[in-house]
């Protein structure tokens, strides 16, 4: 996540985009997918819409994610988030279930 918030903060110098997201917004971005959110959609909320609400600059983003490799890895962890989430839940259920029984 950190290096697609250096590699956006970057790619916006290079192409005099105005805005920034640094850490505050990293780190609203990092809770909203530690609360479920797809990694890929709320970068767009939480971080792209703070650079720039322009569409070519917003294509120019993207594009640089994409040259990095960087958007596949966001699906990756998305994906990765709710395997873990999912398997969580059944151990937790797993846990509450035994602990009732006295095991």
């Amino acid at each position: 996540m950190a290096d697609v918030i250096l590699l956006l903060d970057k790619t916006a110098r290079a192409n005099a985009i105005k805005g920034v997201a640094g850490m505050r917004s990293f780190f609203y971005w990092a809770d909203a997918i530690a609360s479920g959110a797809s990694a890929k959609q709320s970068l767009y909320h939480k971080i792209i819409y703070k650079i720039t609400t322009d569409s070519e600059e917003i294509r120019l983003l993207e594009e640089a994610l994409i040259q990095q490799g960087l958007s596949a890895s966001l699906e990756a962890v998305s994906l990765e988030l709710k395997k873990t989430r999912i398997s969580g839940c059944y151990r937790n259920q797993d846990f509450g279930r035994n602990r009732r029984h006295g095991f």
